[in-house]
């Protein structure tokens, strides 16, 4: 794979050694926005095997925040840097809306593991 971001969660799990990688950072920068959005929640760090169980994870918080209008997972979009353009592409699909929010951190973890944080 070249330095090129990854655009979506299928773009991450073709990567295989480096989605390994790349994945308990971006749960890792998922549970700081967690608690920079003022989300209170049980997600535990160590309880995500793989992408779709991160995922999955993600849509439950979702969910029992309020699904996606509430201010907490607005709040949440915002910290996590989910694009508007693309918060209004998934709009009321929280399957979607988890999908979005894994891809940033995925990139998020990215962008720092090949241009240096």
């Amino acid at each position: 794979m070249t330095n090129t971001l990854p655009e979506n969660i299928n773009d991450f799990v073709e990567c295989g050694d480096l989605l390994k990688e790349l994945l308990p950072v971006a749960v890792k920068l998922f549970h700081g926005d967690l608690l920079s959005s003022g989300i209170e929640t049980e997600f535990r760090e160590n309880v995500v095997a793989d992408i779709f169980s991160f995922r999955d994870e993600i849509k439950l918080i979702i969910h029992v925040n309020g699904g996606f209008a509430s201010e907490k997972v607005m709040r949440l979009l915002y910290r996590v840097d989910v694009s508007q353009k693309k918060t209004e592409r998934v709009a009321g699909n929280e399957s979607l809306l988890a999908e979005e929010i894994v891809t940033r951190e995925l990139q998020k973890a990215f962008t720092r593991k090949f241009y240096g944080k």
